[in-house]
Formats: structure tokens, sequence, C-alpha cells
């Protein structure tokens, strides 16, 4: 088991091409009807659909209907206490299809290089991988975890 663990914030994605929580769902939306992603055409119609839906309680709420965070904790809330603007929104789905489009959006998005068939990390991950051995000698204990200075 290993011994260090990285915690990458939505900065080394994004350099890699994976869209920042408030323009995920513009990139989605730009996915929707390219061939691509016609697996997942139920789903995207299904979550932009409900997205839709959400308009008739946005001027009650404070909800942005353009961060991705936000809309998923509101389909997830529907979900819980079975309510929604929309009776016709499948509640049971919903969550599900939404974390197939998010997939789908950040596996279209982001680019993984493949030079003679050996996928690799997307370039700003990439530099990670030589600091680990370097890291597993820096770690110093102090507390009740490492203290670990890259």
């Amino acid at each position: 088991m290993a011994d260090i663990v990285f915690i990458l914030g939505a900065g080394a994605s994004h350099e890699a091409g994976a869209p920042l929580m408030d323009k995920f769902l513009d990139t989605a939306r730009q996915l929707h009807n390219k061939p691509s992603t016609q697996p997942f055409r139920a789903d995207f119609d299904l979550v932009f659909q409900a997205i839709s839906k959400l308009q008739a309680v946005y001027a009650k709420t404070e909800l942005k209907l353009d961060n991705l965070e936000e809309v998923f904790g509101a389909f997830e809330m529907a979900r819980t206490i079975r309510k929604f603007p929309d009776s016709s929104i499948d509640l049971d789905r919903l969550v599900p299809s939404f974390k197939r489009v998010i997939a789908h959006t950040l596996e279209e998005s982001v680019e993984f290089p493949a030079p003679s068939g050996q996928v690799r990390p997307p370039m700003p991950i990439r530099p990670i991988r030589g600091t680990r051995q370097e890291a597993r000698y820096r770690a110093q204990p102090e507390g009740c975890g490492p203290n670990l200075q890259l």
C-alpha cells in the first residue's frame, strides 16, 4: 500500500482540459448533440430537461443553475425528499444520469496523450510522478500525520 497521498485541486485537471465548475454545464451542453454522446443521449436529455424545470424555483432561491455542484446538490435533495418542480422527471434516474453526463464530459474534455499506444497522464499531472520518490524522503512526521512539502 502506498504511504504517500497526493491531493490535487481542480487546477490540475483544468490544465489538462477539464472544465471548471462554473463552466462545466456549458461544456456538457456543447457535447449534448455530438455523435460521441449518442450512447448517453438519454442521460443528457434528462439532465438538461431537469435543469430547465429548476427555472421554476430559481426566482425563489439562490440556486445557481450554471454551477455543477449546486445543480447536483439540488438533484440529490429532490431524490431524497421525493419532490421536484415537474413530476414527470424520473428522480431515481436523475442523479445516475447526471453522474454519466459528468463522466462523459470529462472523458471528452481531458486529453490523455498516448504515444506509441501507451496512455500517459495529462501534462500537468505527469511531473508529480517524478516527485513521488523525493517526497518519501522529505516527509516529516508532525502531529498525527506527515508534513509533506513539495
